[in-house]
C-alpha cells in the first residue's frame, strides 16, 4: 500500500481509501490502471501517447477517453486541475503525478470505514529516503499489476478514425462510388441530425441541405444512367416516422442539396426497430413491433405496389426478429432473433424459396450482424462488456476478432464497396444521476442537505430510494460489467455491493417499504436479496437460486411492490402488457385479469394497491387485502381515482399521494406529477434522454443523459 498524500493506496484490492481511511472508494480498472501508472512513474511527464499505449494497448480509443479518464481520477482524489495537488497538467506535453508518495509499513493498521486514525499511528517510510525494501516492495507490485495488465489485451485488427468532430456521428453509409461517406452529424445540445458528405482522400466535409429531418441512413445507392445519388433514409421522431427517398444529383455542385425527397411509407403506427433496402426487388426490409410491445416481426414493403406483407418466419419470442441485413448477392435475410432469455439466434432466409436456416446461437444478446462481402460469412458485435467486431462462419466457427475499441459500439454496420472493409462508428452516452429540484414547488421534499451524486463517465441508471434512510441503490457500468451500488445521499460517494463475474442485464430495482429486501430483475428473471447482503465491504459474487422468485416467459418492462408480500410484475405477452401477481415466498403467482397493465403502491399509505387499466389508462385503487385474497371477486371493491393517464405515458410511480409518469411531447421528454385526492393539473419538468428514476417523499432522482459522443470508423486491410 502507499500514501499518496493523506490518501492510501491498496494495490492488492484495488481500492483508495481516501483521508486515511474516512471513506473507500473501490477503483474502475482502468482509473486502478492510471493511478498504478501515476505512482509508477512519478514527477515524469507522460505523453497522452505514453497513456493510450499504456492504457489501451491495441485498441481504438477516441481523443476524449484520456480527459475522461484524468477527469474522473481527479474527482476521486480530490484535485483541482488549476491547483493541482496530485495530476498537473503540462501544456502541450502531458500529465505529470506531483503528489509525494510513501510506504505504508506492513505492521499498519489500515483504519476501517469511518473510524478516526491520525497519522502519527500510522508510520510511513519515504519511497526515496528509506533503504530498497520498501521501494522494491512498491516497484515488484507495480511490476505485476503492470504485466498483468499489459497481457490481457486482445488481438485486434487495424482501424482509422473518419470523423472526429464534437457531439456525435453516426449511421456511416459508403457511396457507392468508394470516394465518399454519407453520415449524419448530432451536436451536444439536442436531438436534431444533420446530413453530411466526406471525400476520404481530401477530407474535405459538406453539409447535404435536405428539406426534411433525417435520423438514420438505410442505404446509398448511384443511378447507373445519370450518375445521381440515391439516398434511402428515415425520419423518426416521438409522434412521427417516415421512410424517404431522395435525389443528390452531383456530388460536385454547391451548395449540395438533396432534391425530390419523395415518402415510400409512413410508420408513425409501428415502433419500426430495424430497415434495409433491397436494390433489385425495389422494396424494404424492415422489423417492428405490431401493437408498440414486443416481439418484432419482419415485413416487406414493395415500392411499386405500395403494400405491406408479412414475411415468413418462425414464430418469435422475447424481443422477437429485431435486426436484419440483406447479403451483398441479394439472395439471403440475416435475422437477429433474441429470446426472452436474452440469447441471440442468427437466422439466414432463403428470399426465393423462404427456406430458413439456422447459424449461432449465443449465450448473450446480440445487437448488430451483418453480412460478410462474400454473402457466407458474418460480422456481429461481442458480448458485453467487451466492445469488439468479430468475423466469422455462418456456424460461429473461424472467429476472428477485427477492431477493438474502448468505446461502447454504436449499432449499424456497414460494408465498403471495395469488397474488404467495413463502417461502424462509436456512441458513448453519459447517464447521470440528479436530483430534480424547481421553484415552482414540483419536489416537496428538502434537497439541501442532498450531496451532489457520485457520478461516472459511463452509465448509471435505475435508482432505487430508500424509504427509512438518506441511502439509494443504482445500476452502473463503470466496472465495465452492470453491477449494483450503494450511496449515501449525504456523501458524494458510491460503493460497489455487486461484483459479478459474468455480464448481465439487470434492471428495475425496487425497495421493499421497510427496506428490508430489493427487487431485481436479471434478464427476466425477478430476483429477491436481502439488503442486508449489499455490504462493499463484501461485495455479492452470486445470486443464490432460492432467492429466483419469477422467471418471466415474456420480457418485463414494470417490477413494484403492491403490498407488503406480493409483488407486481408487467411482462409484454403477444404485444399486450400483462400485470401479474406474485408471492415473495413463490407460492402465489397468478395473473389478473387482462383488464389491467400496471400494478403500484404508495409506501407512504400502504393500505391500497393502484392498478392502471389496459387500454383506458385510468387509475383504479383496491384495499390491498382484498387483492391477496385469491378467490375473492375484487372488482366491487375497486374505486375509480378519475385520473386518466395520457396516451404514450411510461415509468407510472406513487409517491405519498401524487402520480408520477414520464411523457414525450415533440423530441423533448417530460416528467409529470398529478396530486390524486386533488386532482389538478399536472406538475412539469423536462428531461434529457430520460433513462430512469425514483422518487420518495416528493425528492426525484433521475438518470438522464449528461452528454455523448461518437465518431465512425472503418477497418483497415481486412483479410477477403
Amino acid at each position: 500500500m502507499i500514501y499518496i498524500g493523506s490518501h492510501i493506496f491498496d494495490i492488492e484490492k484495488r481500492q483508495l481509501l481516501l483521508n486515511q481511511g474516512e471513506s473507500i472508494v473501490h477503483l474502475e480498472p482502468k482509473i486502478f490502471d492510471l493511478l498504478l501508472l501515476f505512482t509508477e512513474q512519478p514527477n515524469r511527464i507522460l505523453t497522452r501517447d505514453d497513456l493510450l499505449a499504456h492504457l489501451w494497448p491495441g485498441t481504438l480509443v477516441t481523443d476524449n477517453a484520456v480527459n475522461k479518464l484524468i477527469g474522473n481520477l481527479r474527482k476521486i482524489l480530490g484535485d483541482d486541475a488549476k491547483s493541482p495537488r496530485f495530476i498537473q497538467t503540462i501544456p502541450k506535453q502531458g500529465y505529470r503525478f506531483v503528489c509525494s508518495l510513501s510506504a505504508v509499513e506492513k505492521e499498519a493498521v489500515v483504519p476501517s470505514i469511518g473510524s478516526s486514525v491520525s497519522a502519527s499511528k500510522l508510520p510511513s517510510t519515504n519511497l526515496y529516503a528509506a533503504g530498497g525494501g520498501a521501494l522494491l516492495l512498491i516497484i515488484a507490485l507495480v511490476a505485476l499489476f503492470s504485466w498483468g495488465a499489459g497481457n490481457n489485451a486482445p488481438d485486434t485488427g487495424t482501424s482509422v478514425a473518419l470523423t472526429r468532430a464534437s457531439g456525435v456521428e453516426i449511421s456511416p453509409s459508403a457511396h457507392p462510388n468508394g470516394e465518399h461517406l454519407l453520415f449524419l452529424r448530432q451536436h451536444q445540445t439536442g436531438k436534431h441530425y444533420t446530413l453530411w458528405l466526406k471525400h476520404l482522400k481530401s477530407s474535405v466535409t459538406q453539409q447535404i441541405a435536405l428539406r426534411t429531418g433525417i435520423t438514420h441512413i438505410i442505404d446509398v445507392t448511384q443511378n447507373t444512367n445519370t450518375s445521381a445519388t440515391q439516398l434511402f433514409y428515415i425520419n423518426k421522431t416521438s409522434a412521427t416516422c417516415a421512410v424517404y427517398e431522395g435525389t443528390l444529383t452531383s456530388l460536385s455542385i454547391r451548395p449540395l442539396r438533396i432534391e425530390h425527397s419523395e415518402k415510400h411509407f409512413d410508420c408513425s403506427n409501428k415502433k419500426l426497430k430495424d430497415i434495409a433496402y433491397h436494390q433489385e426487388e425495389k422494396a424494404f426490409y424492415y422489423t417492428a413491433q405490431p401493437q408498440n410491445y414486443w416481439p418484432n416481426h419482419i415485413y416487406r414493403f414493395d415500392i411499386k405496389h405500395q403494400t405491406h406483407q408479412l414475411v415468413a418466419q418462425p414464430e418469435p419470442t422475447g424481443w422477437g426478429h429485431h435486426s436484419l441485413d440483406i447479403s451483398p448477392d441479394g439472395k439471403k435475410l440475416l435475422i437477429m432473433s433474441t429470446a426472452s432469455d436474452h440469447k441471440t439466434q442468427l437466422l439466414a432466409l432463403q428470399l426465393n424459396n423462404n427456406k430458413m436456416t439456422q447459424g449461432i446461437t449465443f449465450s448473450h444478446p446480440v445487437y448488430e450482424a451483418i453480412w460478410h462481402h462474400n454473402s457466407q460469412q458474418v460480422f456481429y458485435f461481442s458480448a458485453p462488456p467487451s466492445n469488439q467486431i468479430i468475423t466469422s462462419n455462418f456456424d460461429g466457427s473461424h472467429a476472428v476478432t477485427v477492431v477493438n475499441s474502448s468505446q461502447p459500439l454504436s449499432a449499424h454496420l456497414s460494408r465498403f464497396p471495395e469488397g474488404k472493409n467495413i463502417l461502424f462508428s462509436t456512441y458513448q452516452e453519459n447517464m447521470s444521476l440528479r436530483w430534480l429540484a424547481s421553484s415552482d414547488g414540483f419536489q416537496k421534499g428538502k434537497s439541501d442537505h442532498l450531496a451532489s451524486v457520485d457520478n461516472s463517465a459511463v452509465m448509471d441508471t435505475y435508482p432505487a430510494l430508500f424509504h427509512t434512510k438518506n441511502k439509494y441503490l443504482f445500476l452502473s457500468k463503470r466496472s465495465g460489467k452492470s453491477q449494483v451500488y450503494l450511496a449515501d445521499a449525504t456523501q458524494p460517494y458510491a460503493h460497489i455491493v455487486t461484483n459479478f463475474p459474468q455480464a448481465h442485464s439487470l434492471s428495475y430495482l425496487s425497495l421493499s417499504g421497510d427496506d428490508k429486501n430489493l427487487l431485481l430483475n436479471v434478464e427476466n428473471d425477478v430476483y429477491l436479496v436481502p439488503t442486508s447482503a449489499l455490504a462493499f465491504e463484501a461485495p455479492l459474487t452470486a445470486l443464490p437460486p432460492e432467492q429466483r422468485i419469477y422467471g418471466a416467459g415474456n420480457p418485463i418492462i414494470a417490477l413494484d411492490w403492491l403490498t407488503g408480500t406480493h409483488i407486481g410484475i408487467t411482462e409484454v405477452q403477444d404485444g399486450v402488457p400483462r400485470l401479474r401477481m406474485v408471492s415473495i415466498n413463490g407460492s402465489d403467482t397468478r395473473g389478473l385479469s387482462r383488464r389491467w397493465g400496471f400494478g403500484l403502491r404508495d409506501v407512504e399509505n400502504p393500505r391500497y394497491v393502484y392498478l392502471i387499466e389496459q387500454h383506458s389508462h385510468k387509475l383504479y385503487r383496491l384495499d390491498g387485502l382484498h387483492l391477496e385474497k385469491k378467490q375473492l371477486d375484487y372488482a366491487p371493491f375497486l374505486e375509480d381515482m378519475r385520473i386518466r393517464l395520457p396516451e404514450g405515458f411510461y415509468h407510472v410511480k406513487i409517491d405519498n399521494g401524487v402520480v408520477y409518469y414520464v411523457t414525450t411531447v415533440g423530441e423533448r421528454e417530460y416528467i409529470n406529477s398529478v396530486p390524486i385526492a386533488e386532482k389538478g393539473s399536472a406538475d412539469v419538468l423536462p428531461l434529457n434522454a430520460f433513462s430512469s428514476y425514483d422518487v420518495h417523499q416528493g425528492q426525484v432522482l433521475v438518470s438522464d443523459l449528461e452528454s455523448l459522443e461518437g465518431d465512425i470508423h472503418s477497418t483497415v486491410n481486412l483479410a477477403h
